[in-house]
């Protein structure tokens, strides 16, 4: 009887490259498609991440707005509002002067007083709606109004003089906020073309800023009118009428996975409602 020799036959080696070969394609297409996958995750991933940053923004800035610190929705791209940036109390006031203003710690209040956007300041009058005063300007005061009031003067806070008043005066102890003017528009990106970006402008002549993009073409602003519980493409004839800004941000992928014939899409929808109702 013949020994066999070490080592393995042809047949044998030809099984087992065929078995690599078959193992070999069953994990490439294992790899191909947990790829495929991620990649489409991702993507998902991304746009929702263009939706809430967006939205983020946009509530943590009209939180604060005025029942009627609407200013001018002009279309549904477009809203400006007085949006608030420091709080404080009224120390004196003198009407075609100014007014004494004791103000609470505030970041957006630097001690230049130099604040882009500021627009003017508001006080609450009596049946305690906000009395608006714009085109106004900002200086330092010392705290002895404050202290002759007897209004305090909070520690972190500042004593400005705000001029000039044209309305009231307000009594000491009345509450008040500066405000700036911020413009929200969906518009053409700059950054990914043909696609639309949420831009911020400061104050009435800043320069548009892009916050976040790309978003669907469909994204806009809708408008609460009075008491409809649906809201509304068409802006209200009367700002009193407005009670509330609803956003569909509709954020997209910056790139279209390989296996979609169009871009990942998350839809985001979001309202802020206001208090601005006639009585």
């Amino acid at each position: 009887m013949r020994l066999r020799r070490g080592g393995v036959s042809l047949i044998e080696l030809l099984i087992a490259i065929t078995v690599v070969g078959i193992i070999a394609a069953a994990m490439t297409r294992l790899l191909l498609s947990n790829s495929r996958s991620t990649e489409v995750r991702n993507a998902e991933r991304d746009a929702r991440a263009v939706s809430r940053a967006a939205i983020n923004l946009l509530e943590s800035e009209l939180r604060m707005v005025d029942p009627f610190g609407v200013i001018a929705p002009t279309n549904d791209s477009t809203l400006t509002v007085r949006a608030p940036y420091a709080f404080g109390t009224v120390c004196s006031a003198t009407v075609g002067a100014g007014s004494a203003i004791s103000t609470l710690p505030s970041a957006e209040l630097p001690a230049s007083l130099v604040v882009p956007g500021h627009s003017g300041w508001a006080w609450r009058d009596a049946t305690g709606a906000y009395v608006y005063e714009s085109g106004t300007s900002l200086a330092a005061d010392g705290p002895a109004d404050c202290v002759a009031a007897g209004v305090a003067v909070v520690p972190g806070g500042r004593v400005v003089y705000a001029t000039p008043l044209t309305s009231g005066p307000p009594t000491p102890g009345s509450i008040i906020f500066l405000y700036r003017q911020l413009t929200y528009s969906l518009r053409a990106s700059n950054t990914f073309p043909g696609r639309r970006g949420l831009f911020r402008t400061v104050g009435a002549n800043g320069t548009p800023e892009e916050l976040a993009a790309p978003f669907s073409a469909g994204s806009r602003f809708r408008f609460y009118i009075m008491n409809q519980l649906i809201a509304s493409d068409t802006v209200p004839t009367f700002l009193d009428n407005l009670r509330g800004v609803q956003f569909i941000l509709n954020g997209e992928s910056i790139r279209q996975p390989r296996t979609s014939s169009d871009v990942a899409r998350a839809p985001f929808l979001t309202s802020v409602f206001f208090q601005n109702r006639p009585s």
